[in-house]
């Protein structure tokens, strides 16, 4: 199946959104109900446990990271291709490899990109976990500011609680009130 690479960075964003394993539960009224069916998603092999402490406990945190990881794959910078290892793992297969078709279908990622995160072993994932990954300041401001900025417009209807959640969310709502989202 042939998509059209997209052509805007509005149109990429929404497709990461779609290809999300959290789409679903953004798009909820994120009920205890919802909440549940988006626990079932954890992986049962999970060894990331920061990844997996942020899927089960902050999913808005988790979020930001995944969509970031992938717009930087999207913009060539395979750097990101280990980070997206690390977080794919702290879902279960059957997300992941939802995930993972969604991202080539929708022309996201490339299929050689695809390929080699389909192939990632446990083993090499824990190989992955013992290295040192290379502290790179500048993506660290970029992902923190984006935690507080809220660039990829979710929309939290849960009690938010940490502070990072209300500026995400006041983000969220001054946006919506003046229809650019």
């Amino acid at each position: 199946m042939y998509v059209k690479a997209p052509s805007s960075k509005k149109e990429i964003i929404s497709r990461i959104k779609q290809a999300s394993p959290l789409y679903e539960y953004w798009n909820s009224e994120q009920s205890n109900t919802d909440e549940k069916k988006r626990l079932l998603k954890i992986s049962k092999e999970a060894t990331y446990k920061d990844g997996l402490f942020l899927f089960e406990k902050e999913p808005y945190k988790w979020e930001i990271l995944f969509q970031s990881i992938v717009f930087n794959l999207w913009k060539n910078k395979s750097s990101s291709t280990r980070a997206l290892k690390k977080l794919l793992f702290t879902i279960d297969p059957h997300s992941r490899s939802k995930t993972l078709g969604s991202l080539e279908d929708n022309g996201v990622l490339e299929s050689k990109t695809i390929e080699e995160l389909k192939a990632t072993t446990l083993e090499e994932l824990k190989i992955l976990l013992e290295q040192n990954s290379r502290n790179n300041i500048t993506s660290f401001l970029i992902i923190l500011i984006a935690i507080f900025t809220n660039p990829f417009n979710l929309n939290l209807k849960k009690e938010k609680i940490r502070i990072y959640e209300k500026t995400g969310s006041l983000i969220y709502s001054i946006k919506a009130s003046l229809n650019l989202i």
